[in-house]
């Protein structure tokens, strides 16, 4: 389930520690530094939804050098926007290659695509700046990191299949998770022998570890950093589908 994450601070702590239509699209990249993980193949869907008032994503932990498809749809009567700029700042989009990484005007019920590459850590955030919207609330941090450590998750009909099965405790893992089957699936991380029963954690990069309806042939990313040693799966719980088998054990020591 998508949830409303606000403790900014503990991302940043965190992420800190370890430093120390209906669509349209906007494209961009640039130069991507020398730290940041290996980005994946294709771009990584994040979906998000915007109201009235809310911007609510389904990802709020990013990776550096990684292009994300922002898959914006307008579930409320106003027309809404999305803008992704600095933590703080007021429609001041980002900027690169002579593109801005911003979807305007999107009617209710539309949804639009906005591609976008992260070239630096920090605190940014996404915001609609309609008259009025920003200031009734609509607007939700996330953070930047070239910390992240990338894990490859395959899913499919039916099966997971994670390539590792060792993981280490206190550090920023994201798994990278692909649909190749044809049903849309959904990765949740739980403790061995659980079902359903994702993790959370007050420190967490986001709310739940879960991402949910993953499309088939899409790529989605679910961050997460491992505090307590033990033993763990990956499953989807999309009706009869742990039962049929999707599931992947592994070990944090």
């Amino acid at each position: 389930m998508i949830r409303l994450f606000t403790g900014l601070g503990l991302i940043m702590a965190m992420v800190a520690m370890l430093v120390g239509r209906q669509a349209e699209t906007v494209r961009a990249s640039s130069a991507v530094p020398a730290t940041a993980s290996p980005a994946a193949s294709q771009p990584i869907t994040v979906p998000v939804d915007v109201h009235d008032m809310a911007v609510t994503p389904a990802q709020t932990v990013f990776r550096v050098g990684q292009t994300y498809r922002f898959l914006v749809t307008n579930s409320g009567k106003a027309t809404h926007e999305l803008v992704i700029e600095p933590a703080g700042a007021v429609d001041k989009a980002l900027q690169a290659s002579g593109a801005k990484a911003e979807a305007e005007s999107i009617a209710p019920g539309q949804t639009k695509d906005l591609l976008w590459t992260f070239t630096k850590a920090g605190a940014f955030q996404v915001a609609c700046h309609q008259p009025g919207h920003f200031e009734a609330g609509m607007v939700h941090a996330i953070q930047v990191t070239d910390k992240a450590i990338p894990v490859p998750v395959t899913v499919g009909d039916m099966f997971v299949k994670l390539s590792q099965t060792e993981l280490k405790p206190n550090t920023l893992y994201t798994f990278v998770v692909t649909n190749t089957g044809q049903a849309t699936h959904e990765l949740v991380t739980e403790p061995a022998g659980a079902v359903d029963h994702a993790l959370e954690g007050a420190g967490e990069p986001e709310p739940s570890a879960e991402a949910e309806n993953i499309a088939p042939g899409t790529t989605r990313e679910l961050p997460w950093f491992f505090t307590t040693p033990g033993n763990y799966q990956l499953a989807c719980h999309k009706p009869g589908h742990y039962e049929a088998g999707m599931v992947q054990r592994f070990s944090v020591k």
